[in-house]
């Protein structure tokens, strides 16, 4: 192999991009060898493969647009790694190598090896992900799991999608799809169920059960004391566990809440805001500065501190699509008055 010294080293190699985006075996077997030999590249590798992740065109051709967007995002990265507070600050040098101690990086590298293959780098775009590249527990449960500022998109064996929200998991048995559609969700998901009049698609989460032939609703259980369940399309089943003589029955553009043990409510909701999440989009309508930091750590992977007592009587409102987390916080800060030091994964917002 070449010399990789540079993220863009490893982007432009076909075998690297036929690892990163098509789960090429070959290409795998290849890149972890030659990664057991150079492990000082460890981290530039694992940025080139979040870059790769992140280059969100349709198709599978590697043309001069896909080309084009990939460099700016190679830019991007960089600058937000070096000069966290303003974006448009760019005097640093194009390429950038990261280096970590051999002997260190060895042995991480053999530990993580042993326990998934190669390592998952956590980033804050949304990756599509084959079943059987998931982990599986035991002889019975497979389990997707994303950390905060993570999304992922999973087929299930029967063709239906799951789009799984940061900070949720999934779990379901290794025979889903012969003897039952079980799906138990902590977390948010989006529900695409692909059509089995036999078998009915189930979605435990907290108290509450979704039974659905063929249908698209999101699930929102992040509040362990609040369940909120969303219909898309189709018609959906909701009802409390041991309970589904007491059903409420959904059409499009209604929906179900029930706090803690309370009763099921049923009303309606708008559906071109409630999903916008899996589009990429990050919108909020008139929320407190206590959920607007949970919202914000939650998409972006960071952990925020707030320096000062913001006003409880101003409430947050502003929709951003695809935006860095400095860009949401420039804007946001702007208008209701706060600043903010981004250092790696520490934020600090400060109120006047």
């Amino acid at each position: 192999m070449k010399d990789f010294n540079a993220i863009d080293d490893f982007i432009d190699d076909p075998s690297f991009r036929n690892w990163v985006l098509r789960n090429d075996p070959e290409s795998g077997l290849s890149w972890n060898k030659w990664l057991v030999g150079n492990p000082e590249k460890l981290e530039v590798l694992n940025e080139a493969r979040a870059v790769l992740l992140e280059l969100d065109l349709p198709g599978n051709d590697w043309n001069a647009e896909k080309e084009r967007v990939l460099h700016q995002k190679i830019q991007l990265r960089i600058n937000k790694k070096t000069i966290p507070l303003h974006p448009k600050q760019n005097n640093i040098k194009y390429y950038a190598i990261y280096r970590y101690g051999a002997k260190a990086a060895v042995i991480a590298f053999l530990l993580i090896v042993s326990v998934v293959g190669f390592l998952q780098l956590k980033n804050s775009t949304e990756k599509e992900i084959d079943n059987s590249a998931m982990l599986q527990e035991g002889d019975k449960w497979i389990t997707k799991s994303n950390p905060k500022g993570q999304k992922s998109k999973i087929h299930l064996p029967d063709g239906s999608t799951v789009i799984l929200n940061a900070e949720s998991d999934i779990r379901f048995s290794i025979d889903f799809g012969k003897s039952d559609r079980d799906v138990f969700l902590k977390g948010e998901s989006f529900f695409e169920v692909a059509k089995d009049s036999l078998l009915p698609f189930r979605v435990f989460s907290g108290d509450l059960v979704t039974t659905a032939l063929g249908t698209s609703f999101n699930i929102n259980s992040f509040d362990k004391n609040k369940v909120n369940v969303q219909l898309a399309t189709g018609q959906v089943k909701v009802f409390k566990e041991k309970l589904e003589s007491e059903s409420l029955v959904l059409q499009p553009g209604e929906e179900v809440i029930m706090e803690g043990h309370g009763p099921m409510i049923k009303r309606n909701f708008d559906r071109q805001i409630a999903f916008l999440w899996k589009d990429g989009i990050l919108k909020f309508t008139d929320v407190s500065f206590s959920e607007f930091k949970v919202t914000l750590e939650r998409w972006y992977g960071v952990e925020i501190e707030f320096k000062g007592t913001p006003s409880s009587t101003i409430l947050i409102s502003g929709e951003y699509k695809d935006k860095y987390l400095s860009s949401v916080l420039e804007s946001l800060g702007y208008a209701y008055g706060f600043e903010y030091e981004i250092e790696q994964k520490k934020v600090t917002i400060k109120f006047n």
